[in-house]
This record gives structure tokens, C-alpha cells and sequence, in this order.
């Protein structure tokens, strides 16, 4: 009795959540605010997580059905905005991976490989969200159309930020630390932003990428949590689930990190050209998807480093080093967890298959006798 009382409180906990991150998402809509919300993306995540553990712990597939159709319908009442539909398809994607989460978790597959599988999902159902919504404003499906939407909305965001910079006085600040006389204040402030939106613009694909890891990084989170409020560790794989990348994503991280530094030097020292540029463009998409899962993986290391007497003073380094970064560039601070995780994760391999090389060699030499 008691475990079927949690249950249907884990389910009304689903729906609720739900509807609270539906209703933020439709009140900013209705004020014009189209941008997705933060506390309505992690309230949709928690839905998710708890869902997840709602769908492991109900026995049979009938007793889900209620929830996920009342999470649905109150999606579609209340998320009606210009461009909603993508919105539906989001929370739709996020209540399937809620439900591919639960089935990893019961089959003990590595969480990873769950993150990958939601990530898919979760992309899958954003793309086809898009492609009706254009389908809905065109009458057919138009690349051009995407591509306009896609420029547009970071000619806006240049905009925006040229106007934030002229509200703070931005060029007055400038003006002591360099010469900016050749620029009348509004010049500066369009070009500079455009720089920078410039600069966000290139790396938007491993910015929407990222964002889709963390977000289905942040499903599991909740769902290991939710077993823990709950007393249902059991259902963790492995008790912790811990996010172990392969050694490839670990390789091709310390590739591109590499890559992207050298081509960063080049474009300094050199005159750039359109192959250093795009080597660089590549280079760092690609390091800014790895980062998030191997700064996971760096902070675990620093966590276990540090509690024993051979790893605690490297530990202590590196936390002094993050902090002064995180002081003085803070975006570095992730470069170093990163590539603190992903040198472990390589140096752990390494050792893994020495150790099976000599446990092979020692097996093979008894059999010799």
C-alpha cells in the first residue's frame, strides 16, 4: 500500500511539474517573451526525471498512459504562442526520454549511452517541430525559410545588445583602455556587437548540442534523485550511474582542444584563410559539445583525487587553477575540468590495458608450464 501511495505521488508529481513548466512557457508568450525559460526547462527536466521513475515503478504500461495523456493535453492548452508547436514537440520528446530513461535505467545500461539516446530523441522531436512549423507558415517545407528565421533572430539579438551596451555607457568605458576615436558611440556599439553575435553565431550548432546533453544529463540527475528520496537506490545502475565517456570522445576532445589553440595562434600571428577558419570553426564546435560530460569527468577525479594522500596535492592544483581562472576567464575554468577528465580518462584506459596485457602474459606463461 505504502509503495503504490508513492507511486501515484511520483506520477502527480509528473503532471505537476509539467504543467507549472507548460504555464511559465505560455505566460511569457503571452507577454511577448518567445525565448525559451530557464526555470521552465529544468521544472520540464524534473517532470521528466520523476516521470521516468513513475514509469519504472508502475507495473504493466496502463497505469502511465493516464499521466502522459493529462501532461500532453494541458501542453497543448496552454502552450499556444507564435512557434508553440516546437514547444509541444519538446515536451513530447522530454516525456519519450522520460520513458527511454526508465527502460535504461531497468536494463543497467551506462548513462551515457541513456544521455545519447534521449539526446537523439529529444533532437528528433525538436527537427520535426520545426519542419511542421514551417510547413504551417509556408504551405511546404523551405531551408531559406529556416535560414532567414535563423539570421533574423541573431540580427535581433545584435541589436538588443548594442542597445544594453549604449544604456551602460559602454563606449565611455572603452574609451580609457583603448582608442576607439575613429568611432562615433553608435558604430562602436553595432560593430562590437555584431562581433560577438558573430562569434556566438559560428559555435551555435555545439551551443544547441550542449544544451540538448545538458538537458537530458539533467533527466537522469532528477531520476537518480528521485530514487534517492524515495529509498529506491536499487534502481540506480551501478548505485552511482556515473557518466563514464569512451576513450574515442576523450581523443577527439584532446584533438580538437589542440587543434583549436594552434589555429587560434595561426590566426594571430598569420594572416587567416578560409581553411584555418574553418579547421578553427570545427575545432571548437566540436571541444565546446565534449566539454560539459568530461568536465563531469574532471570534477569526479578532483573529488577522488583528493581524499587520497597520492592525488591531493594535484587535486589542490587544480582547483586553485580553476579558481583563479573562473577570477580572471571564467570560460577557461571549463577548459581545464575538461581537459583534466578527459587526460584521466585516457591515463585510466592506458592503465586498464596494461594491467590486462600483463594479466594475459602472466595467464599465457602458466599455461607454458
Amino acid at each position: 500500500m505504502k509503495t503504490n501511495c508513492k507511486i501515484t505521488l511520483l506520477g502527480i508529481t509528473s503532471v505537476v511539474l509539467t504543467v507549472l513548466s507548460c504555464a511559465i512557457t505560455a505566460a511569457l508568450g503571452q507577454a511577448g517573451i518567445e525565448s525559451p525559460s530557464l526555470i521552465a526547462a529544468i521544472l520540464m527536466t524534473a517532470a521528466a526525471g520523476v516521470g521516468a521513475l513513475y514509469f519504472m515503478a508502475s507495473p504493466g504500461i496502463v497505469r502511465p498512459v493516464p499521466v502522459t495523456v493529462a501532461a500532453v493535453a494541458v501542453m497543448l492548452l496552454l502552450t499556444n504562442q507564435r512557434g508553440g508547436f516546437i514547444y509541444v514537440m519538446a515536451v513530447i520528446g522530454t516525456i519519450v526520454s522520460s520513458v527511454v530513461v526508465a527502460r535504461c535505467a531497468r536494463q543497467k545500461n551506462g548513462r551515457v549511452q541513456t544521455i545519447l539516446v534521449c539526446d537523439v530523441v529529444i533532437g528528433a522531436a525538436i527537427a520535426l517541430g520545426i519542419v511542421v512549423t514551417v510547413i504551417m507558415q509556408t504551405g511546404s517545407f523551405s531551408i531559406s525559410f529556416i535560414a532567414d528565421a535563423f539570421n533574423s533572430y541573431f540580427d535581433g539579438l545584435s541589436a538588443e545588445l548594442a542597445e544594453m551596451m549604449s544604456t551602460m555607457n559602454i563606449y565611455d568605458i572603452m574609451s580609457r583602455f583603448a582608442d576607439v576615436s575613429g568611432y562615433t558611440p553608435e558604430a562602436f556599439y553595432a560593430e562590437y556587437a555584431e562581433s560577438v553575435i558573430t562569434s556566438v553565431k559560428v559555435v551555435s550548432p555545439a551551443i544547441v548540442i550542449t544544451a540538448v546533453n545538458v538537458y537530458s544529463y539533467l533527466i537522469t540527475a532528477f531520476f537518480c534523485l528521485g530514487c534517492k528520496i524515495c529509498k529506491w537506490q536499487a534502481a540506480i545502475p551501478d548505485g552511482r550511474w556515473i557518466t563514464l565517456p569512451n576513450i574515442a570522445s576523450a581523443h577527439v576532445f584532446c584533438i580538437s582542444t589542440s587543434v583549436f589553440w594552434i589555429m587560434q595562434f595561426i590566426t594571430t600571428i598569420f594572416d587567416t584563410s578560409v581553411f584555418v577558419l574553418t579547421v578553427a570553426l570545427v575545432a571548437e564546435n566540436l571541444m565546446i559539445i565534449l566539454i560539459p560530460v568530461f568536465c563531469l569527468r574532471g570534477l569526479d577525479w578532483i573529488r577522488t583525487a583528493y581524499r587520497t594522500p597520492a592525488g591531493h596535492r594535484q587535486a589542490v592544483s587544480i582547483i586553485v587553477l580553476t579558481v583563479i581562472s573562473i577570477i580572471f576567464a571564467f570560460s577557461f575554468a571549463f577548459i581545464i575540468l575538461a581537459t583534466v577528465g578527459a587526460m584521466n580518462q585516457i591515463i585510466a584506459d592506458r592503465i586498464r590495458k596494461f594491467r590486462k596485457q600483463n594479466s594475459d602474459n602472466f595467464h599465457n606463461g602458466q599455461n607454458d608450464r
